[in-house]
């Protein structure tokens, strides 16, 4: 009975997938733009199940607090947007989707496009360092800005407080949020205060739902045309200066290409 039940809830999910990209297709932008990226978050890249990006090898223990759970969100810098899998081994590191946990590897479940990340290697090196394994809550997709990301509908940012909550069912409260953000905000010419205020109130809308937890915030802006935001890195270092709990990540305007390259 429950693997009917399982094949059943996967149907209905993939279905769910298929209209959020029917939906993606007749709407790209304009003032749904919003909505369509709630959707994409919520609705379609947030089941593995939907058939974009699932988990691979077999399910594992998860680890629990004896993990530590880091929860990725932004654009695609922080998404499967490399152009090759890592090849850093997973270890005792996992991914959480939709509180089962995987061997973390290439793409990761939840975030957008099925390329390579920054995932696997990061876990390695932050497992490596502390001696503990690393779970990883994907949740990062391309093109998004910090306005769609900010709790705009009164609804968990991006579908996140459903990912929250599945991965507390298993023992995994997240205990680091990494932002990589900016690119979508350069070239809609997103102003100081405005970046400000929004990734403030994104702060704010995860960690209510998280009990509050340390977020490490990148410098990002660059575009593939070379330009940068220096509104928007001005906000981000701003907020990161401005708050006890967000620290300063690496700056990825200094790298000469983007992931889409």
């Amino acid at each position: 009975m429950s693997r009917l039940l399982h094949r059943r809830r996967l149907l209905s999910l993939a279905g769910v997938g298929l209209l959020t990209a029917l939906v993606l297709a007749l709407l790209p932008g304009g003032p749904w733009h919003p909505a369509v990226t709630w959707l994409r978050l919520s609705a379609g890249l947030d089941s593995y199940g939907a058939g974009r990006t699932g988990p691979h090898g077999p399910e594992v223990a998860c680890p629990g607090a004896a993990a530590i759970t880091v929860l990725v969100i932004g654009q695609s810098n922080a998404a499967n947007y490399v152009d090759r899998p890592s090849d850093a081994p997973p270890g005792a590191n996992v991914i959480l989707a939709d509180a089962h946990c995987y061997p973390l590897s290439d793409p990761i479940p939840g975030a957008s496009k099925t390329g390579g990340s920054l995932w696997p290697a990061f876990a390695a090196g932050l497992a490596g360092r502390t001696g503990r394994p690393v779970a990883i809550i994907g949740a990062a997709i391309g093109s998004t800005h910090a306005e769609e990301w900010a709790d705009s509908f009164g609804l968990p940012p991006a579908g996140l407080g459903r990912r929250i909550r599945a991965a507390g069912r298993v023992g995994h409260d997240v205990d680091l949020v990494i932002w990589i953000q900016g690119e979508a905000d350069t070239g809609r010419g997103t102003r100081h205060n405005e970046y400000v205020e929004r990734l403030q109130r994104i702060i704010a809308g995860i960690d209510a739902r998280t009990g509050g937890t340390p977020w490490i915030v990148t410098l990002t802006s660059r575009i593939r045309d070379g330009r940068r935001s220096e509104a928007v890195r001005a906000a981000q270092a701003d907020v990161i200066a401005g708050s006890s709990q967000v620290f300063a990540g690496p700056d990825t305007d200094m790298y000469d290409r983007v992931p889409e390259d």
